[in-house]
């Protein structure tokens, strides 16, 4: 990262990269795959605020009922050097 021009403000985000990170973060939606990720989900967006963290520890307690676990990984790695995603 350069180092910045000394009348200019400190910033540590670099702008020209903040287009493609927006275009990934974009949308927040979720789509449950399965009857009980759509029960879990709907009882967990009605909990709000400080009680959201007790609920869902409540709800990993209770023992998973819905099928098969799907372990796929589905994450993405970001190379700063090249500001992309591997």
């Amino acid at each position: 990262m350069p180092l910045p021009q000394p009348d200019s403000r400190f910033c540590r985000i670099d702008a020209s990269k903040v287009a493609e990170l927006e275009k990934m973060w974009k949308t927040h939606s979720y789509a449950p795959s399965n009857e009980y990720g759509i029960k879990a989900s709907n009882k967990m967006m009605q909990t709000r605020g400080k009680g959201f963290r007790h609920e869902k520890t409540k709800r990993k307690r209770g023992g998973y009922r819905g099928g098969k676990l799907d372990f796929q990984i589905r994450s993405q790695k970001f190379d700063e050097a090249t500001g992309s995603f591997i």
